[in-house]
């Protein structure tokens, strides 16, 4: 769909060619902010503040490029000029929680489940960082080399005691002979550091009660203290871990249809709410009428 512009607005369009432009990746996610959810415009700004590009004809579903299209001082300086801070709150409230140097959209729904509050159905770990250098020291020969783990996490609030773990999905790729290799490389590479690796793959991300467990290992490795939660308290976390997971599960990056989701949720949840509210009528049995 094109529009006519007289004078495109100065630094939110980029000029294709004489007589064509297209919005600029910050301007492009303030159009879009009333038509996506909270967790669309989040997954869309990984993606733009990322390496990656979804693409579903490509063979892995996506296509990397060398430099993220967006930065978060961009979309921070196009906000701040909108005026009050109570505008855009989707935006701001996706803004918040994006973390740059997503290299895939697993690494980014990964981000999201791990590092959202648990009220929002997350785990509440800080992501420090995806695919954030890490400086270590090559068993074989001592070199110093840099290793990019997936997803690098902390306590809540960041690094204050010096101490994260890495999280590393295993994909396809990682199948490979020589990449596995390498893969055991930086696993033993970081432990030499003191930083404990996880791994996981489809089957186990898609593992709900392996993830909470794995979560708890991570905490404890972390110096974060047990929860004490009650029984109705665990399962209503559990309930929004799902939820989360289940929505993002959704969101492929090409149809954009959350809102409809909502909406969908919502009258079902209505439903039940008046089927619930529905007292049935009481059966007098014929007996009592001495026929």
């Amino acid at each position: 769909m094109t529009h006519p512009m007289r004078e495109p607005p100065a630094g939110e369009v980029l000029t294709l060619c004489r007589g064509l432009a297209c919005p600029t990746p910050a301007q492009l996610l303030v159009q879009l902010e009333p038509r996506l959810t909270r967790l669309e415009l989040l997954m869309l700004m990984e993606e733009l503040m990322g390496t990656y590009a979804v693409r579903p004809d490509a063979a892995q579903g996506m296509t990397t490029r060398p430099s993220p299209l967006l930065v978060p001082t961009d979309l921070e300086s196009l906000l701040g000029n909108a005026g009050s801070a109570s505008s855009h709150r989707k935006l701001r409230w996706a803004l918040k929680n994006a973390v740059p140097g997503s290299a895939s959209p697993r690494e980014s729904k990964l981000a999201i489940r791990f590092s959202l509050r648990p009220s929002a159905g997350g785990y509440g770990l800080a992501v420090v960082g995806l695919n954030r250098e890490v400086s270590v020291t090559a068993i074989a020969n001592g070199e110093k080399r840099v290793r990019k783990p997936d997803v690098l996490l902390a306590r809540p609030g960041g690094l204050g005691n010096g101490k994260v773990v890495t999280l590393e999905y295993d994909g396809e790729v990682h199948l490979d002979e020589e990449r596995h290799a390498d893969d055991l490389r930086r696993t033993n590479e970081l432990a030499a550091m003191g930083i404990a690796e996880y791994r996981i793959d489809k089957a186990l991300y898609k593992n709900l009660a392996y993830i909470d467990s794995l979560v708890d290992q991570m905490r404890a490795e972390l110096g974060m203290a047990r929860e004490h939660l009650s029984r109705d308290q665990r399962e209503e976390r559990r309930r929004l871990r799902a939820e989360l997971f289940d929505e993002l599960e959704q969101i492929d990056g090409v149809n954009w249809n959350g809102l409809l989701r909502e909406r969908n949720r919502r009258e079902d949840r209505a439903t039940e709410a008046e089927a619930q509210e529905a007292v049935p009528e009481e059966v007098v049995p014929l007996e009592a009428y001495g026929v």
